[in-house]
C-alpha cells in the first residue's frame, strides 16, 4: 500500500513540473514577445520625431550670405519666403498625418507670388554644383 501511495506522489509531483516548466515557458514567450513590441514602437516614436532632410539653406545661412554681400535684397526676400512657405508646407503635412488627414490643405495660390520676377536670377536655396 506504501508503494501505490509512492508511486501516487511521485506522479503528481511529475505533474507539477510539468506544469510549472509550461507556465514558466509561456512567461518566456510573452516577456520577449512584448519587449521586441515595446522596441518597435520606441523606435517608431524616435523616427517620428527626427527632422526631416535638411533643405539645403538654413535662414541663418541666407542672412549669413546676405550680409556678407552674396546675395541681393531681392533675392534673400525671396529665397526666406520660399523657404518660409516650404517649412509651413511641411507643418501642416505634418498635422495633417497627426490628425489622420482630415483638414483640407490650405491654397497654394500665394506660391506663385513668391517666384522671383527676373527667371535668370539663381535660387539661393538650391545647392551648387
Amino acid at each position: 500500500m506504501a508503494l501505490v501511495i509512492d508511486l501516487l506522489a511521485q506522479q503528481k509531483v511529475q505533474e507539477h513540473q510539468q506544469q510549472i516548466l509550461f507556465w514558466l515557458v509561456v512567461i518566456v514567450i510573452v516577456s520577449v514577445v512584448l519587449g521586441v513590441g515595446a522596441m518597435l514602437l520606441l523606435r517608431r516614436m524616435r523616427a517620428e520625431q527626427e527632422p526631416g532632410p535638411s533643405l539645403g539653406f538654413t535662414l541663418a545661412d541666407l542672412r549669413e550670405m546676405h550680409a556678407q554681400g552674396q546675395l541681393s535684397d531681392r533675392e534673400f526676400e525671396t529665397a526666406k519666403a520660399k523657404m518660409l512657405a516650404r517649412t509651413r508646407r511641411q507643418i501642416d503635412e505634418d498635422d495633417q498625418k497627426r490628425a489622420g488627414g482630415d483638414r483640407i490643405q490650405p491654397p497654394e495660390e500665394h506660391l506663385d507670388e513668391l517666384a522671383p520676377a527676373d527667371e535668370d536670377a539663381p535660387d539661393p536655396t538650391e545647392e551648387k554644383d
